[in-house]
């Protein structure tokens, strides 16, 4: 049931400017709209007009990959992704390095392989704003698991790496005491 606004009146009862002036301020009040994120609200034609915000005002948009370049395991700088909005069709990325979800960076990425997401795997496109209201879009991978890039781990075979020999003298003695600590 809605607030009741004012009170009844006698049809002969005279009308008082206070009571002129309330019915006016209660009113106002009930029409004040205000809206928080994702939604907006505009009077016409006599009607409040209240609307979520249109899909290009999203930050997060869920997201496909639709296409992946490089091979299975790669060095990340020769894997890029083509990805499309699950519900905006518009939204659309091509040649797209993972600004979030990469397992490695920096100087690891330039010889740690890792395999890449799968085609069709879920992920979301970051609509990033600068201060200037720049948009840019950028790639979010979900870490790990089935659907996200991994790290690519090869066994080592038995020349990876040179023997340690006994006789070699070592400073202080470390692989001596390597040895005597676990019992080798």
């Amino acid at each position: 049931m809605p607030p009741q606004i004012g009170y009844p009146v006698q049809r002969t009862a005279p009308i008082k400017a206070q009571d002129h002036n309330q019915i006016l301020q209660d009113l106002a009040s009930a029409l004040r709209v205000t809206t928080g994120p994702g939604l907006t609200a505009s009077w016409g034609d006599g009607a409040l007009n209240i609307a979520l915000l249109s899909a290009a005002q999203d930050w997060f948009i869920p997201a496909r990959i639709t296409s992946a370049t490089g091979s299975d395991p790669d060095l990340p700088g020769n894997i890029t992704y083509g990805v499309k909005g699950i519900f905006e069709d518009s939204a659309t990325m091509s040649g797209a390095v993972p600004a979030y979800g990469r397992p490695v960076k920096g100087a690891d990425a330039a010889f740690t392989k890792i395999r890449p997401a799968a085609v069709g795997s879920f992920c979301y496109i970051l609509r990033d704003r600068d201060a200037a209201g720049t948009i840019t879009a950028k790639l979010v991978l979900l870490p790990g698991g089935s659907e996200g890039e991994t790290l690519f781990y090869e066994e080592c075979g038995a020349t990876a790496s040179a023997a340690v020999n006994e006789d070699t003298p070592v400073s202080g003695g470390i692989v001596r005491q390597i040895r005597r600590a676990f019992g080798i």
